[in-house]
This record gives structure tokens, C-alpha cells and sequence, in this order.
């Protein structure tokens, strides 16, 4: 199997000119005025666009105080994704690193990690977090791309709506009504790299029902080691989801969507369901009431000491059953206040089945809930012109008890063009299962000791009662501007203070046995740390023609952790600073070159992580697309393709084997009926 791996990747590359030739001689055979494509947006309808992330009911992106970008459908469609994550590498100020076939590590702001825990994320306002880690498994998370209508992201914090664990940023991905999704559609993705594939159907059931079905597969082969052999990070998907949106009546919409899915990779494997309920009712005054429930289980087989960081053996498994709840009310106006309220419950039920002595958990079956309760208060001081937002969330989970988090917002609209907004705002991370039941026995190399010669040396990190909520305060200013509809720019900066960060006190080294055997390395996480981040993100479109638009993007951060004289971390939080590049900066070029035909190119940089051993690299993904005629795409796209391998991410702890991102090629070709 190893060799055949070896001899698709000596040979694969000769497929990229027949590739291309295929889709350039359909080109050239296809009619100019086959089918128009679908527009993308004006830079003025793109700034005015309505977001509901900031305050979970729409408001206007030109006027929000707060750093959201939005990846649109037009964005979506002419990526070169095939998975979720990817279509967050050029988002600003998010920290993206591809650590290999199927694995990511994603943050904002910082602190980025294989599970970065200060990061919330979303489906349809259904979080995917893990309370095993507070992270995502992005791996797990593998929809038809298609089937998303849009993405919203706010980096900074977002604790005073969302609640714990919405630290450093908040992103949502909506996806389509079923009312979209009418028809019959496939894609299938073949390269040199992977296989991926999607089916859907949609239809109406009477005037107020439609429903759509889907499913997906996918298989990425591997990538490859620094010596150059393949990896054993073979990756495949198998995925089926609905959805159904019901009118009943003129005030209420149902929802209902679910899906399920079996991810397959060499360690861990994941399996699940999960399905999701929305009743919305608009009453007489426009105001809405919406009850949003969801239940889930997913099931984490063969759990690697990789979780934390690197490979290793299988040591468990977790079978998480979840259930959510909440009710809110928006907006209720009184005089120049529009209220926001709502009352929410988070009941997550974790069993963990140790599977080998390098892991011990205590209890190994845990029923945790989660309490929250919201308000907002949007004041209009000056119409058109001043906006307060006031907001607050409070919390009780069975960890830390309770915990508050409020937010102030303020925009000033200096023009129909140009808009300032400030903002205050806390937020908190709180305790993850893993931070408080779970004992790791990590296997870290060897150590060379006189008289005793080359001993294996492994790190115990034992959980902690007593570790407390990691907290936020965030000062941020911003600038949207729109220069008539030729370009739009989009500022913002910000200054973070994190006070009760996580740190790792480790014990004298100790050694194991008579005569010794091994070298036994003691550690505990306590909140011995802090740290202040301060930066700048920036995004300008351009409209160069009606055909071609460019979207520059630019982020600088700057991170000084401190940790307290009690601990001597090296490892997590004293890795933190080299592990999320200073700067970033990207270029995406869309040109039009018919009305059948489109261009896309993606040029960005990213700086070096010093802590993972990682240079600073540049990078150039391509994409030509031909509408061949009405039902029937035809994409070519090269990724990757400044260099035949490179490093995004490495290993902190133990050594393991640190996979290289490979230059790629496939060709997507997509059928509507």
C-alpha cells in the first residue's frame, strides 16, 4: 500500500497538462453566450450587507461596532475549497495552518493551536466546540460546500451573545433554505491529491414545504514526511444530511435539518448525528420570537496523545451525547431602545473509555449543563448617525459557577460612506473536561543521563480542580469606509488583556525504578499566566472593471505572554507567541475573462512560527472555472504551487512525524438539472 502511494505521488504531476487541456479545448468548443454566470455583488450592496453575528438578529454590516467579515457565496464558489475549513485561510486576522491531510490548526487572534480553545464556532448558531477540549474537530465538519449561503466572522470577542469560549472570535456558517437547493446537483473533485464528491436533491411539498437531501464523500490520500516518504495521514469522509423549511401559516416558520457522517482517518476516527429544530413566529410589530434546538452525539474512537500535541497510539474513546435549548425575543423597541433577551440551556453528557495506561480520567462519565441568560439593549443617541449597543451574558456552568460577561459598542456614522465604531467587551474561557478529569501520560523521545545512559522519558500532566476561567478584556476601534462603488476598505486594531491563562508548572524530572528505566517528568496546569496582544487588520476590494476585483487583506499581531516565576512553561502557553504568524498578507484577483469563463488567483504570505519550526512561506493557488452550458462546470485548480512541498505546522511536545503540504492539482466538474 505504502508503495503505491509513493508511485501515484512520483507520478501524479504529469496529470496537471492533461487536465488542463481537457478544460481548455471545452472552452475553446463552448458558446460565449451558454449561460450567464452568476454576478457577484457591488462593493456597495458587499458593505451593506446584514449580519446577524454581532447581536443574533440582522443589522447592518457598514454600521456594526465590531470586526466582522463575511465570506459570501460568490467567495464561496470561486474558492478553491473542496473542505469547510479551507475557506477560512484568507479571512483577516484568522491564524490558519494546514497540519495535514485532514487536520487544521484555526484560530483568531492568536493563541492558535490543533484545538484552539478561544475560538467559537457554529452551524446554523449550533456549536460544533468539544467540551472535551473546548476546540473543534474540523476534521468532523465536511458539508457540501454549496449547501453554505454565507460565513460570518468576528474576530474579537464575542461572550456578551454567544457565551463562554467566544474569546477571541466567532464564527457562524448559515447555510442555504431548502427553497435554494431546488433541483437535482453533483460535483465530483479528482486529482492528484484527493477524491470528493456530493449529491443533492431538493423539492417543494405543496406551496409552504421544501426539503432538500445530500450526502458527500471524500478521500484525501496522504501527504508527505520530511524525508520525503508518504505519511500515515490517510483521510476519507462519508456524509448524508436534509433539511426541511415549513410555512405554516404567515407568522411561523419551521425548520428541521440533521445529518450524519463517519470520518475515517489513521488516528482518531469520528462518527455522529446531530438534528436541529428552529421554530421562528414574527409578531404584529415585526418583532420575532425564536426557539432553536438541537441534539447531537459524537463518537471520538482511538483518541491520540495527538489531540494535544503530535502523534501518538490510540489511548480512548468518547461518546458525547448534547442537547441545546434557547428561547430569545428580538427586537422589542421602547422609545430608542430596541431590547434583545433570551434564556438558554446546554445539557452535555461525556463518557470516556480509557484504552490503554497512558490515560486516566476521573470520573470517566460526566453529565455537565450549562445556564445562560442574554440582554441587549441597542440605543439610537442620534439618528443616522450615534448608536450604542449594550449587551451582557450570564452564565452558570458546573465548573467555575457563575460567570458574567458584558460588552459596549458604539458606532458613529460620519457619512453615507464612512462609519467609526469603539468597542469594550469581556469574555472568558472556561474549563474544558480534559483541563479538569483527565490525567495524560505523554511519551516525549529519550533523555541522556550520565552513568545510566539513554533513558525514555514521558510527561504525567494530571488535571486540576482548582483551575479557574481564563479572561478577556478587549478594546477595539474601527474604520469602514466605501470610495464611491470603486473600492471599500474595512480597519480595524485592537488591544487585549488575558488575565488567569493556563500555564504548566513541571516538577523535577524523577526517575522510575531500581535500576532505572525511564524518566518520569511530573506536570500541572494552573492559571499562573497572562499576556497582552495588540493589532492591526485590514481589508481593501477594489473594482477595478465590471469583470475584475481584487481583495487585498493584511493582519499584524503582536503577543508578550507572561507567566508567573511558579511555572517554567515551555511548551503551551510559553509556545504561544512563536505559534500565529506576526504578519499575514493575501491577494485574491477575480477576473471575468467571459461571460462563461472566470480567473481566480490567490497569492498570500504567511510569516514564520518559530515555536513550531516553521518558516515563512509564500504561496499561489489557481482556479479557471467555464460555464460549459446550462447544467454543466467545469473547474481546473492548482494549489500550492510555488513550491512541490512545504511546512505549515509542526510539533511541540512530542517529536512525531511533521507532515509537509503538498503542491495539488484536480479538476471539479459540476452538473445542474
Amino acid at each position: 500500500m505504502k508503495q503505491s502511494n509513493q508511485n501515484r505521488r512520483r507520478h501524479s504531476p504529469r496529470y496537471a497538462p492533461a487536465l488542463l487541456g481537457a478544460v481548455l479545448c471545452v472552452c475553446t468548443a463552448a458558446q460565449a453566450d451558454s449561460l450567464q454566470r452568476l454576478k457577484a455583488m457591488s462593493l456597495d450592496q458587499l458593505a451593506n450587507l446584514d449580519v446577524s453575528i454581532v447581536g443574533k438578529r440582522p443589522s447592518n454590516l457598514s454600521t456594526t461596532a465590531a470586526a466582522v467579515y463575511v465570506i459570501t457565496e460568490d467567495d464561496i464558489r470561486r474558492s478553491t475549497a473542496t473542505r469547510l475549513p479551507e475557506l477560512l485561510r484568507h479571512v483577516p486576522g484568522i491564524n490558519f495552518a494546514r497540519i495535514d491531510s485532514g487536520e487544521w490548526a484555526i484560530s483568531s487572534r492568536g493563541f492558535n493551536s490543533r484545538y484552539a480553545n478561544k475560538l467559537l464556532v457554529m452551524i446554523d448558531g449550533r456549536s460544533i466546540y468539544s467540551p472535551l477540549f473546548s476546540g473543534v474537530f474540523w476534521e468532523a465538519q465536511d458539508l457540501p460546500l454549496d449547501n453554505i449561503e454565507r460565513i460570518e466572522v468576528i474576530r474579537g470577542p464575542g461572550g456578551a451573545t454567544w457565551g463562554a469560549n467566544a474569546v477571541n472570535g466567532v464564527i457562524n456558517i448559515i447555510t442555504k433554505k431548502a427553497e435554494r437547493t431546488q433541483g437535482a446537483s453533483a460535483m465530483l473533485a479528482l486529482g492528484d491529491e484527493q477524491r470528493t464528491g456530493w449529491v443533492r436533491y431538493g423539492a417543494a411539498v405543496g406551496d409552504n414545504t421544501q426539503y432538500r437531501i445530500d450526502a458527500k464523500l471524500a478521500d484525501r490520500f496522504p501527504y508527505t514526511r520530511a524525508d520525503g516518504t508518504d505519511d500515515n495521514d490517510h483521510w476519507s469522509s462519508r456524509r448524508a444530511g436534509f433539511r426541511v423549511d415549513h410555512q405554516a401559516g404567515y407568522d411561523d416558520t419551521l425548520t428541521f435539518q440533521g445529518g450524519a457522517y463517519h470520518e475515517d482517518a489513521d488516528d482518531p476516527t469520528y462518527h455522529g448525528w446531530h438534528l436541529l429544530g428552529e421554530w421562528t413566529h414574527v409578531h404584529d410589530d415585526g418583532a420575532q420570537t425564536v426557539l432553536h434546538t438541537s441534539f447531537e452525539r459524537g463518537v471520538i474512537e482511538a483518541i491520540s496523545g495527538g489531540l494535544l500535541v503530535g502523534d501518538g497510539g490510540g489511548i480512548g474513546q468518547e461518546d458525547l451525547h448534547t442537547a441545546n435549548m434557547e428561547l430569545r425575543h428580538q427586537p422589542l423597541p421602547i422609545g430608542a431602545h430596541d431590547l434583545s433577551f433570551g434564556l438558554g440551556m446546554r445539557r452535555s453528557e461525556s463518557e470516556i473509555d480509557p484504552l490503554a495506561i497512558l490515560l486516566k480520567v476521573e470520573p470517566m462519565d460526566r453529565t455537565s449543563y450549562l445556564y445562560s441568560a442574554f440582554f441587549q439593549d441597542e440605543i439610537t443617541l442620534v439618528p443616522e448617525k450615534w448608536k450604542l449597543v449594550l449587551g451582557a451574558r450570564a452564565e452558570h456552568n458546573d465548573y467555575t459557577g457563575f460567570e458574567f460577561q458584558p460588552s459596549v459598542r458604539l458606532s458613529w456614522r460620519l457619512d453615507a460612506d464612512t462609519n467609526l465604531w469603539a468597542s469594550v467587551g469581556r469574555a472568558v474561557h472556561t474549563p474544558a473536561r480534559a483541563e479538569r478529569d483527565i490525567q495524560f501520560e505523554l511519551l516525549a523521545g529519550n533523555q541522556e543521563l550520565p552513568g545510566f545512559g539513554t533513558l525514555p522519558q514521558a510527561f504525567r500532566i494530571g488535571p486540576n480542580s482548582r483551575w479557574d476561567s481564563e479572561e478577556l478584556i478587549a478594546y477595539e476601534l474601527g474604520l469602514r469606509h466605501l470610495f464611491t462603488n470603486w473600492a471599500k476598505l474595512d480597519l480595524a486594531v485592537f488591544y487585549n488583556v488575558y488575565e488567569e491563562l493556563a500555564a504548566l508548572r513541571i516538577d523535577t524530572p524523577q526517575l522510575i525504578g531500581l535500576p532505572p528505566t525511564g524518566v518520569l517528568i511530573n506536570g500541572e496546569q494552573l492559571n499562573l499566566g497572562r499576556a497582552r496582544t495588540f493589532g492591526l487588520e485590514a481589508s481593501l476590494d477594489l473594482r477595478l472593471r465590471e469583470d475584475w476585483r481584487l481583495q487585498l487583506a493584511y493582519s499584524y499581531l503582536n503577543m508578550n505572554v507572561d507567566i508567573s516565576d511558579e511555572s517554567n512553561d515551555e511548551v503551551f502557553l510559553g509556545a504561544a507567541e512563536g505559534e500565529s504568524p506576526r504578519n499575514q498578507l493575501s491577494l485574491h484577483s477575480a477576473h471575468d475573462l467571459s461571460d462563461t469563463t472566470e480567473l481566480d488567483a490567490w497569492l498570500y504570505y504567511v510569516d514564520d512560527l518559530p515555536s513550531q519550526g516553521v518558516d515563512a512561506y509564500t504561496n499561489l493557488d489557481l482556479r479557471l472555472a467555464h460555464q460549459v452550458n446550462r447544467n454543466l462546470s467545469l473547474e481546473l485548480v492548482g494549489r500550492n504551487l510555488l513550491d512541490p512541498h512545504h511546512f505549515e505546522w509542526g510539533t511541540t511536545l512530542i517529536g512525531g512525524d511533521v507532515q509537509q503540504v503538498d503542491r495539488e492539482f484536480f479538476l471539479k466538474l459540476r452538473l445542474d438539472f
